[in-house]
């Protein structure tokens, strides 16, 4: 009863305070309402007064400056250039202004020079200012913005000094340009719409007194002054009024009074609630908690011990001490158990962590090794190619021409050999990298598809090709990497293909504004693939059955390396196939859209021998090796080019 009896009389006060503080707020704000509202407009209008004045005189910088530093000006004061030009010239580069009606030039004794209007409806009147008077003035200060009566009507004019590019300044003015604009609807409605949230009329000065004075009503939340228009000896002619609305301001105290009461009910209804949470949350609870201790009995802790409360928790904790007590003996022991245990597994970690390293290390060794000889086996066997194919365009006899041809071959199988072990090995030490460039898939696609015409032509095939046109934009990514997928896939298909078709596609499977699937079809009515052999046709050194490596040769790597390829560019492969019917190889991966890239379509070799003239051209040959060195000079010489061998860069 007593935690009770705290907790009202706690929560009493707090309410008391909560009331007494909202009244004095209350009183408060509004005593001080009007005070506060009229202060912040009074500091409002010192900014908005400066920016209406910026509004209205920013024109002057606007119009005057590229007019008033021109050498053709002050050659036209100077009389080198007549009135015509000024007509043709000066009317029309002001005229481009339609709030500008009259043209006014001096000379520099303040002398009328010149003088139109850019619109034919005004008269053309001469200059409305005295002499004396502009000389008074503009020899105080020659950029002068004041507002004249003239032709009926209010006109703000702009005067500037005209000055050539060449003259000294110290010599002064060669005379003055002078602009006219009408202050009518036209020109405040501009006004209006530059200032925005301000709202420009204007007022005409009789006897010297403005229509209104300035006049705030902070409670309505309007600001209202005026800004004087003066003639050039500084009398007050006209006013712009100005007026600007604050319609946030209107219901400001209203709001505050509204506030104030919804918080003071929001208060007590929160008391109200939390009273009752807290009597039943915390005050019984405690209450059981403390009978239950004083009486050593857990009995009475039943009802709150399934409780997800704090309360609940502390009652299980209360009712599962003296059970605690009885294992405590037993827990410590299985604690020690695995501690032990979990020394051995650090100990055993450390061990397979040490494996792990010695894994790791003999794995690098073994790819800098394929790496290493792989690249060097590639140097001999081009310089057999390169000879085989020098020895090919020999006169040799037919059983001659048949070891050659035998050579050729097995050193280019022997080369995709061991091009194969070198991907295969970057790609397990994870070394392999792509790059990305933007291409055009049909000229890569053709290029790939060219490269094998020459073998289905010996082999008799249907050999076709079905591309699907892109015009509007180009591929983002690694069309290397693209090419050597689809050589495998179209070699393959040649390969294991005696007569018969193989077919070569792509089709646009999804696109979106950012990026595209392409699916590649590689076609054939080869020997084709049962079930089992399907699934082992893209393992690592594996070939669909033994007797095809020992008809058709090659490592078993070629379908593991594009396998690879595609997966770590996010794409998917896979077949069909019926055994003696033929096999589809498909090939689904998304590319990145790029701006279209116009390139040079793929040509044959024929037709890039017939467009190139070779014949006496001079070539230096970079190559440190000797016999590719012999190579390529024996095919520049069948070729008439001329040829000179660097074996450094030194020489």
């Amino acid at each position: 009863m007593k935690i009770r009896q705290r907790l009202f009389r706690l929560m009493l006060l707090v309410i008391a305070f909560v009331l007494a503080a909202t009244l004095f707020l209350k009183y408060s704000i509004s005593n001080k309402n009007k005070s506060f509202l009229t202060e912040q407009l009074n500091e409002t209008k010192k900014v908005i007064s400066k920016k209406a004045l910026e509004i209205v005189n920013k024109k002057a910088k606007n119009y005057l400056y590229e007019f008033t530093i021109w050498d053709q000006m002050a050659e036209f004061i100077n009389k080198k250039r007549d009135s015509v030009w000024a007509k043709k010239e000066l009317d029309n580069s002001l005229g481009k202004y339609d709030d500008i009606k009259y043209i006014w030039v001096l000379n520099k004794n303040f002398r009328e020079h010149y003088y139109s209007t850019t619109n034919d409806s005004l008269p053309v009147k001469s200059l409305p200012i005295k002499t004396g008077l502009l000389e008074y003035n503009l020899y105080k200060s020659p950029y002068r913005h004041f507002f004249i009566n003239h032709n009926n009507a209010l006109v703000e004019v702009f005067t500037a000094p005209i000055q050539s590019s060449t003259d000294d300044p110290t010599n002064g003015p060669q005379g003055y340009l002078m602009i006219g604009s009408i202050v009518d609807n036209t020109y405040l409605t501009d006004i209006n719409n530059t200032a925005q949230d301000m709202k420009f009329t204007l007022a005409k000065s009789e006897n010297g007194d403005i229509i209104f004075k300035d006049h705030n009503t902070p409670k309505e939340g309007i600001l209202r002054f005026s800004i004087p228009l003066n003639d050039i000896n500084g009398n007050t002619i006209a006013a712009f009024n100005v007026q600007k609305e604050f319609p946030a301001l209107l219901s400001f105290e209203n709001y505050i009074n509204n506030y104030l009461i919804g918080f003071i009910f929001a208060i007590l209804i929160t008391f109200i609630i939390c009273y009752q949470i807290i009597k039943i949350l915390v005050i019984r609870p405690l209450q059981l908690l403390t009978s239950s201790l004083k009486e050593k009995s857990t009995i009475k802790l039943i009802p709150i011990n399934n409780s997800k409360t704090e309360f609940g928790e502390l009652s299980s904790l209360v009712t599962s001490f003296f059970e605690q007590n009885i294992i405590l003996g037993e827990e410590i022991e299985h604690r020690k158990h695995s501690e032990r245990a979990l020394h051995k597994a650090l100990k055993e970690k450390e061990l397979a962590d040490i494996e792990k390293i010695r894994a790791e290390q003999a794995a690098l060794t073994k790819a800098q090794f394929l790496s290493t000889m792989s690249h060097e086996i590639r140097t001999p066997i081009n310089g057999v190619i390169g000879i085989s194919n020098l020895l090919m365009e020999e006169d040799l006899s037919p059983c001659q021409s048949e070891y050659v041809k035998t050579l050729n071959f097995s050193a280019q199988n022997l080369l995709s050999i061991v091009s194969d072990i070198l991907d295969f090995s970057k790609i397990e030490s994870g070394k392999l990298e792509f790059e990305k460039a933007s291409f055009n898939l049909e000229n890569i696609c053709l290029g790939v598809f060219k490269l094998f015409e020459q073998k289905a032509m010996e082999k008799g095939l249907t050999y076709t090709f079905n591309p699907t046109h892109v015009k509007d934009f180009s591929f983002y990514g690694d069309h290397v990497r693209l090419s050597q997928v689809l050589s495998n896939l179209l070699s393959n298909a040649i390969k294991f293909t005696e007569k018969g078709t193989v077919d070569f596609s792509y089709t646009i499977e999804e696109e979106n504004q950012d990026n595209i699937t392409v699916q590649f079809n590689v076609t054939d009515s080869g020997i084709g693939m049962n079930t089992e052999q399907q699934k082992r046709v893209f393992e690592s050194f594996s070939q669909a059955d033994s007797h095809i490596t020992a008809k058709y040769g090659g490592t078993g790597l070629g379908l593991t390396i594009s396998k690879k390829l595609v997966e770590m560019q996010g794409g998917l492969i896979n077949v069909k196939s019926e055994y003696g019917v033929g096999s589809v190889f498909s090939v689904k991966i998304k590319y990145d859209k790029h701006s279209f890239v116009e390139t040079a379509k793929w040509k044959s070799s024929a037709e890039k021998k017939d467009s190139n003239k070779l014949s006496g051209m001079k070539i230096l040959v970079a190559e440190d090796n000797h016999i590719n060195a012999m190579v390529l000079t024996r095919f520049l010489d069948k070729w008439n080019i001329k040829s000179t061998v660097a074996k450094d860069g030194g020489e």
